[in-house]
């Protein structure tokens, strides 16, 4: 072969270039990129991705500094004002949030939608008020991927996510009218995701422990028992800090996910006075549409015998009281299990598995189980 000065790289075509710079961290890094020569220079002008994100999160303590943050978003401006995209696929910025420049914050979304973004990550850390979504993010039907994490949702009206796919919400108020509203407006959602939401009494208005008031544009007559089945819905995931007022609320969100038949339950709690557990509803123990379930923080009380036929993912975490007696109506009821992970649980000396395909980790004291795995 002829030697040549082009590296291999730089001989691909700009599509494939440019894919390349998208899957980068963060646009930052593709920015850098223009360095390398002339054909790189502005290449990073097309990316269909922007993404714009501090290394450590929450945000490190250099960027709660005003000016620090006052020069993030100088950087975002920049950058978006050199883009050339008229559709976008991603646009992520995890940043420490600021009243002062939250027009900014608006501008940028603004951009992004009008440049048919699919993708929308928003992540704001701090102390201060809540980031207060704008109208048009709740009328968007060309997001297929939405995480929101430190924003207030407060929509005046119904929402219309009519491509939405995956939808994680952390860090807000929640209550079941915002919910109802969420499942009416995204027919199409396969992911539901709620993270460390501060969930609200069903009231016209609530306040939250922080102090704000949220009121109620949207009152609906309908309860979540009644609206219409998500039958896309895959993945259904809930962490809360548990509080038993909340206890009707969080279990009607449970059986709503279970009703559109989820295959994947992925449910933690956490109730810092240590006082009280999450008490699941019974219809849990005899679902079957499960293949993965992941329960901690949650007190396991079956009254019957355990069906979990198409079972083969199970995870028990978060220091959840077990006996033999449950175990074995575990593992009777789960026929095609395949991987049983037992994470700080305790009341048990004996683990007794005869299946010849499960897998079993248990991460407890030792000294004082015996662990029996026959036939494997």
């Amino acid at each position: 072969m002829e030697k040549r000065d082009d590296d291999g790289i730089s001989a691909l075509s700009d599509c494939l270039l440019l894919e390349i710079l998208s899957r980068l961290p963060s646009t930052k890094d593709a920015i850098r990129t223009g360095t390398l020569s002339k054909r790189w220079e502005h290449l990073w002008t097309w990316v269909p991705t922007l993404i714009f994100s501090t290394t450590n999160r929450p945000p490190t303590q250099r960027l709660q500094n005003s000016k620090s943050r006052a020069e993030f978003a100088l950087l975002v401006d920049k950058t978006i004002t050199q883009c050339h995209q008229i559709k976008l696929k991603k646009f992520k910025v995890h940043t420490y949030y600021d009243t002062r420049i939250e027009s900014q914050f608006n501008n940028w979304i603004r951009y992004v939608i009008s440049c048919k973004v699919k993708e929308l990550n928003l992540e704001f850390w701090g102390r201060e008020t809540e980031f207060l979504l704008n109208e048009f993010i709740f009328i968007n039907s060309r997001f297929t991927y939405l995480r929101l994490t430190g924003c207030k949702l407060n929509p005046s009206g119904a929402i219309s996510w009519e491509n939405l796919r995956s939808l994680c919400i952390s860090g807000v108020n929640v209550d079941e009218d915002l919910i109802v509203n969420i499942v009416s407006g995204s027919p199409l959602l396969e992911t539901l995701v709620f993270e460390y939401c501060r969930w609200l009494n069903i009231t016209s208005e609530s306040e939250s422990e922080a102090g704000d008031i949220i009121r109620k544009c949207v009152p609906t007559s309908l309860s979540l028992t009644q609206c219409r089945q998500l039958k896309l819905l895959k993945k259904f995931k809930l962490y809360a800090d548990y509080d038993i007022q909340f206890q009707s609320q969080l279990n009607n969100l449970i059986l709503y996910a279970i009703r559109c038949n989820v295959e994947d339950l992925n449910l933690r709690f956490w109730n810092h006075a240590y006082d009280d557990e999450f008490v699941l509803d019974q219809i849990v123990f005899t679902t079957s549409c499960f293949n993965e379930l992941r329960v901690g923080g949650c007190m396991l009380n079956p009254v019957a015998g355990i069906s979990w036929k198409s079972l083969r993912s199970l995870c028990i975490s978060e220091h959840i009281r077990l006996d033999e007696d449950l175990i074995e109506n575990i593992l009777s009821g789960s026929p095609v299990l395949e991987t049983l992970e037992l994470d700080d649980c305790y009341g048990f000396r004996r683990l007794n598995i005869t299946s010849r395909v499960l897998k079993a980790w248990c991460y407890v004291d030792m000294r004082f189980l015996i662990v029996d795995l026959k036939s494997i």
